[in-house]
């Protein structure tokens, strides 16, 4: 009996070691040529939090697996770092850029969230802010400091993007996606004698609810069960390889941009995802860079991911980074002070 359970314990260290490891390779795995390297990825936070409470029972069982647990949690920081942040308030420069990016769920179907919207972007003096899921049905949002507008209408009283900024927009188009449901639209705006390049980013929903986590629990092991388990593994399946395919799109525009690129983003995946990598690229992540303490922006059915970002180029540093969750949404509101380097 004795020598099962140290088989058991020795077959579970090694599958979380290797849990570990898949999914430090699933940023750099395309979903359409592996798509189960997602599942990894989406539960890096699972199998590192398993790997800490292995660790001690790893030398136990002998430094040689002692010494492998601990390089391989320790080959995990930086992915650690890209949801829990150690770096906080820096010095601003002289030229802050405030940038806000809030997916507003439909404001919650609260008829005051675009007040509060409005009064948020106006008391913060932000100078450039992407809104996403905007219901017309419940209002609009109309901040006083922000003169320049555009809005891209998608489904009538469902506005996909609306984009408000205290600087004068040169440019702007929408960039066609592989799906009917996703956003992306470059805005160019002057700011004293810099032009900027702002993309705001809705990419491929996994169209999972908090009702589908509900049912998971409520089902009994039957045919039911296993229909809608199976149902959500293909959302997520397809969801993935298709955020794959609009990264990929979007970062091949970005690199033709003549100016600074700032990303504002709902991305509906973590930082341990291939279209995360891909947008990201060279550029900063403004929460890595300035942000202090746990990173998770999707709210339901608990704050457990981190979907939503602001990256920007090397041409800017984060000083500053802020969530806000006192307007009703399933996403949390990000702000980023950005200034040039």
């Amino acid at each position: 009996m004795k020598k099962f359970f140290r088989l058991i314990a020795g077959l579970l260290l090694w599958g979380i070691i290797a849990g570990l490891l898949l999914s430090y390779l699933a940023p750099f795995i395309n979903p359409k040529h592996f798509w189960p390297i997602v599942f990894f990825g989406l539960t890096f936070q699972i199998w590192y939090i398993a790997g800490i409470l292995m660790w001690i029972p790893a030398f136990n069982r002998g430094l040689k697996r002692g010494m492998i647990m601990t390089a391989v949690l320790l080959m995990g920081l930086p992915y650690v770092h890209r949801m829990v942040g150690f770096s906080g308030d820096k010095n601003p420069g002289e030229h802050n850029l405030n940038v806000v990016s809030f997916n507003t769920w439909g404001f919650g179907k609260d008829k005051q969230n675009p007040d509060r919207i409005a009064q948020f972007l106006d008391s913060n003096q932000v100078d450039f802010a992407t809104l996403f899921e905007l219901n017309q049905d419940y209002g609009k949002v109309k901040p006083k400091t922000l003169p320049y507008k555009r809005s891209n209408a998608v489904h009538g009283w469902y506005c996909g993007v609306q984009i408000f900024s205290r600087y004068p927009i040169i440019r702007s188009e929408n960039l066609p996606l592989p799906s009917t449901y996703s956003d992306a639209i470059f805005t160019d705006i002057v700011r004293d004698k810099d032009t900027i390049r702002i993309y705001s980013l809705h990419l491929e929903s996994n169209r999972i609810k908090p009702d589908d986590y509900h049912k998971m629990k409520q089902l009994n092991l039957d045919d039911n069960y296993q229909v809608h388990a199976q149902g959500i593994v293909r959302r997520l399946k397809q969801a993935s390889q298709k955020r794959a395919g609009q990264s990929d799109l979007l970062s091949q525009h970005m690199s033709t941009s003549p100016y600074p690129v700032i990303i504002c983003m709902d991305l509906n995946d973590t930082p341990n995802s291939y279209a995360y990598r891909q947008l990201r690229g060279d550029r900063s992540d403004s929460f890595v860079e300035g942000g202090q303490g746990w990173g998770a922006t999707y709210q339901k059915p608990f704050p457990f991911l981190r979907i939503d970002y602001i990256l920007h180029d090397p041409y800017f540093r984060c000083t500053s980074f802020r969530k806000y969750s006192g307007i009703n949404s399933d996403h949390q509101l990000i702000f980023a002070r950005l200034t040039n380097r």
